[in-house]
Order: C-alpha cells, then sequence, then structure tokens
C-alpha cells in the first residue's frame, strides 16, 4: 500500500523521461502506462473531487491528472471487451468496467449494467464515465431471476409435501388419543 502524500506535478507527456513512469500522487499523467505497475491515472477536471489515497485538493493541484493506487472497491474504468487500459488480455475484478457481458469479468462476478452514474452494488464512487457497467458480486437484486425459480420450485413441490406430512400426522395422533394406536399400528 502507497501512503498519502501531497499531489506533485514532475513531468508531461514523458517529460522528463527519468520520471516516468510516475509514482502515486505524481503527475501528469494521460493514461495508465504513464503510472508505475499497479497505478491508475486519474484523469480528473479542475473542480473534481480529492484523488484517493493522495493529499492536496484538485483546486491545488490545477487538475492535471495523477497516479494513484486504486482501492480495491473504488468504481474504475479498468479496461474493456476483455482488454485492460495498458492494452493486455484482462478480466475485469470487482468494481471495475467497461464489461458488456460477464464473460469479461473474472470468475464469480457478474456484469452489472448503467446507463448514467447509478450506484453501483459494494462499490465506492460512480466513475467517471455515464453508463460505464461494472463487474460486480452478484447481489440478490442480480440473483432475482435464480431466486423467483427456486423459491417457484419450493411453492410447488415442498410445501405440498409438507402439507401431506403433517396431515398424516395429524392423524397418527388422533388415532393414538382415541385407540391407543401408533405409527406400527399396533394397539396397547
Amino acid at each position: 500500500m502507497v501512503l498519502p502524500r501531497p499531489i506533485q506535478k514532475v513531468g508531461d507527456n514523458g517529460v522528463p523521461e527519468l520520471e516516468f513512469p510516475l509514482e502515486s500522487c505524481f503527475g501528469d499523467c494521460d493514461k495508465d502506462s504513464d503510472c508505475k505497475p499497479g497505478l491508475y491515472c486519474f484523469t480528473r477536471d479542475p473542480n473534481e473531487p480529492d484523488v484517493p489515497g493522495c493529499t492536496g485538493s484538485a483546486e491545488e493541484a490545477g487538475g492535471y491528472d495523477v497516479c494513484f493506487e486504486r482501492p480495491a472497491n473504488y468504481v474504475f474504468k479498468a479496461g474493456n471487451e476483455g482488454i485492460d487500459n495498458r492494452g493486455n488480455p484482462y478480466l475485469l475484478g470487482a468494481c471495475e468496467g467497461d464489461c458488456d457481458n460477464n464473460s469479461e469479468c473474472a470468475e464469480g462476478l457478474v456484469c452489472f449494467q448503467r446507463t448514467g452514474f447509478e450506484p453501483v452494488p459494494y462499490c465506492e464512487g460512480v466513475g467517471r464515465e455515464a453508463g460505464v457497467d461494472i463487474c460486480i458480486y452478484p447481489t440478490p437484486e442480480v440473483r432475482t431471476p435464480y431466486l423467483r425459480s427456486y423459491l417457484t420450485l419450493i411453492i410447488a413441490h415442498v410445501i405440498p409435501r409438507l402439507s401431506c406430512l403433517a396431515h398424516n400426522v395429524s392423524i397418527q395422533i388422533s388415532l393414538f388419543i382415541t385407540f391407543g394406536i401408533t405409527n406400527d399400528f399396533s394397539t396397547n
């Protein structure tokens, strides 16, 4: 984990060359490959909120883009169509986008479709671009079709059998109380 540090502009467009790739909270980056491995380019406007893990306001930094260590549950566009922002094959992790279907997400995740800046279950932030679809762990809302099928199965098959069982138990108890007959149909 990178400790919070002040936002600093140390270069731009790969100059000076010895500063690139940039460290956490250093700018000005234009793409993720401008940053050291494991860091991402946080692109922003001058009036945007602070950069996660960095100190100093966006206003103080003049709005330039800086490299940052993205928190694990922070909504972030890390790639598209199975390719990361650096051009490598990549399955999107939790809270990462832009996915178009579940097959672009890592195992156990599903693609949460959005049209704007809707909140993403279990993730922080809403991202920088409207409509970026995000990979998430399935939530009850996402699982609803499966849950509905499961409940239908229970209602159709299990409850009638329980009702029949309860009816049989009721008869057994009545027979025992009235005639002393047990379930093996012997008498006392």
